[in-house]
């Protein structure tokens, strides 16, 4: 097994990152946080190198301190864009565009260093050169006492159906396409499937967020 050089995350979420690799395991990432705001050890399997990647759930407000991993495998810089849909729109920086990734190296980006003031976000991780692998680490804390993390799970496109936990408290819908999309939300109980008030017929506009 090989084992990549250990990558250091900035100060604000310090944690250390490493990437495994073997013939038959595939890939592994592995965070182990060392900090006050971020502690604990995380683990995902690792997708193949693509061109485009989006997440949802990615903030920056006060109580989170999330980054963004972006690794490029390839013998060649990659040119990255990050973009942000939020419910104000698509959010873009000076910090955000043209990133270059080089030849086999890993960036590791506070979301703060991007985008300020984003709660519950959609991400868009895109390239105009080369493919990286993304991932989002999500991390809150209240004052100086971190209060977990994950990593987020890169979303799919062309999703129908999509199952949401009975103990969710908000959720977001995003239309990353060209087209609007029309939305039911069901709610399943022991008197069979009912839509809550309101939300049985949502029109998510293309490119927006209805929180």
């Amino acid at each position: 097994m090989k084992t990549s050089p250990v990558v250091t995350l900035p100060a604000a979420n310090p944690a250390a990152l490493l990437t495994l690799k073997s013939a038959t395991a595939g890939a592994f990432t592995f965070a182990r946080g060392q900090g006050a705001l971020f502690s604990g050890a995380f683990g995902a399997p690792c997708g193949q190198p693509d061109t485009s990647w989006w997440f949802i759930g990615a903030g920056s407000a006060v109580g989170r301190a999330d980054s963004i991993i972006v690794t490029n495998p390839a013998a060649q810089a990659a040119t990255v864009n990050i973009e942000a849909l939020t419910a104000s729109g698509l959010q873009h920086s000076a910090t955000s565009l043209g990133i270059t990734v080089g030849a086999r190296a890993r960036a590791a980006l506070p979301m703060t260093s991007l985008f300020l003031g984003v709660a519950n976000a959609a991400l868009h991780i895109s390239t105009t050169s080369g493919q990286v692998h993304a991932a989002v680490l999500r991390s809150e804390y209240l004052g100086s006492t971190g209060h977990g993390a994950q990593w987020l799970p890169p979303t799919q496109p062309g999703w129908q159906l999509v199952p949401v936990p009975t103990d969710a408290s908000d959720a977001v819908l995003v239309i990353a396409a060209e087209k609007s999309a029309s939305v039911s939300v069901q709610a399943g109980g022991a008197g069979g499937d009912f839509s809550p008030e309101g939300m049985s017929a949502i029109t998510v506009p293309a490119g927006s967020v209805v929180m």
